[in-house]
């Protein structure tokens, strides 16, 4: 079972991936 510290932690790397990746996305249609 994960603590509160540890959930914080992995959904700000989820985040930031999910951000680089649609920005990436958007860099790409914008080509």
């Amino acid at each position: 079972q994960l603590d509160e510290e540890e959930q914080k932690a992995i959904s700000m790397v989820l985040e930031s991936m999910l951000i680089r990746h649609s920005t990436k996305s958007i860099l790409n249609h914008g080509a």
